[in-house]
């Protein structure tokens, strides 16, 4: 797991919603950072038992946190909250998305404050506040969190000095390209992050991109065995595998090289090893006689003898 520790809002304002709707704060914007300036109420119209607005701090950056990552707890801090006149009491702590509160509140039973700058902490690494989130909703710039207070006293003033959120989240799993490791042959990270990662995210495989690919490998590369089975394994990997895939696939090897007996030897070795990944097992003679059967019915009109997968 990880934490994105501490991360102050970029914006803050004063927000009336039923039944927040007494008293407005003055400079909200001043949560956004732990200095001097406050946000306040001092309005002489607040006295008991009057609510005052939402003071509601959204767009807190946490672009930190990989897409889909599980989010496993958000823990807010309400920085040098205090009475300044009269004497109140925090009545509201709540998570919003889009301008919808979500999620309990923190402060259903509340919590009477002092003449002292003091910091509340809500929530914990595991809290969830009883809201579904998801790493989209908590990287929206419209999430954020709702705080309120309540006068207890006539001509009461108040004010906060910040407010911070801190999430704690585990990355999704990384996402790994697997070869198909056939005998002695085994792609590398290196080739296959190179030629694997772009096959399979960046182009949907059509005749004509098969086509480009395979020119481009097959006419730049040495051909080898080792490259032999890349290409087929990097294909398998990559593509989700169809007979007509299948033949597109013969058809590029046949068609885009010249030929020779060596190369041929390790077209048809390419071919039955990317049959015996298919299968999952290994190949019996006849179909090892099949499939030579069925290139030198495309292309290849030599014979080598004692192939095996």
């Amino acid at each position: 797991m990880a934490n994105t520790g501490a991360v102050f809002p970029q914006t803050a304002a004063s927000v009336s919603e039923t039944p927040w709707v007494n008293d407005t704060w003055q400079n909200p914007g001043n949560v956004t950072a732990n200095d001097t300036a406050y946000a306040t109420i001092v309005a002489p119209t607040y006295d008991a038992n009057d609510d005052s607005y939402k003071l509601r701090a959204t767009n807190f950056n946490f672009s930190v946190i990989p897409d889909n990552s599980t989010i496993n707890g958000i823990t807010v801090v309400c920085g040098g909250v205090k009475w300044v006149a009269g004497t109140a009491s925090i009545g509201l702590l709540q998570l919003v998305n889009n301008g919808t509160p979500i999620g309990n509140n923190k402060y259903s039973t509340v919590q009477a404050v002092t003449s002292s700058d003091v910091n509340y902490t809500k929530g914990s690494t595991s809290d969830l506040w009883n809201a579904t989130l998801t790493a989209a909703i908590v990287k929206s710039s419209t999430f954020g969190v709702d705080f309120g207070m309540i006068a207890n006293s006539a001509n009461t003033d108040v004010s906060i000095n910040y407010i911070t959120m801190a999430i704690e989240y585990t990355p999704p799993a990384p996402q790994t390209y697997n070869a198909y490791p056939v005998d002695s042959f085994t792609a590398t990270d290196t080739i296959f992050r190179t030629i694997g990662k772009v096959l399979s995210e960046t182009s949907a495989f059509t005749d004509a991109t098969l086509s480009t690919v395979g020119k481009s490998l097959l006419e730049s590369t040495t051909y080898t065995d080792t490259l032999a089975v890349l290409i087929e394994s990097v294909l398998l990997d990559s593509a989700i595998f169809t007979d007509t895939f299948e033949a597109v696939v013969e058809k590029e090897f046949t068609d885009t090289i010249g030929f020779s007996d060596e190369l041929t030897f390790e077209l048809i070795l390419a071919s039955n090893i990317m049959l015996r990944a298919i299968k999952g097992s290994a190949l019996t003679q006849a179909e090892i006689d099949g499939n030579l059967t069925y290139l030198n019915s495309t292309k290849l009109e030599y014979t080598p003898i004692g192939i095996n997968e």
